[in-house]
């Protein structure tokens, strides 16, 4: 079991409703912290890996 604390708020409290980023950080997130609201379906990235990916997608447009 993750021991890391949510990034946001440095708690460890709420281990179930933690999040961790699929992306490129694997950092872990209160779900109350970063807004989410549902269940996970497929993938989750936190708000700095999904800028990442989405920068990355227009610089390999832009090179096409």
């Amino acid at each position: 079991m993750r021991a890391d604390p949510c990034v946001v708020c440095g708690g460890l409290d709420d281990e179930g409703l933690m999040l961790v980023c699929d992306g490129a950080c694997d950092r872990p997130f209160h779900a109350h912290c970063v807004s989410f609201v549902g269940p996970v379906v497929g993938d989750w990235a936190c708000s700095r890996c999904s800028r990442h990916a989405q920068h990355a997608d227009v610089l390999r447009i832009r090179s096409l």
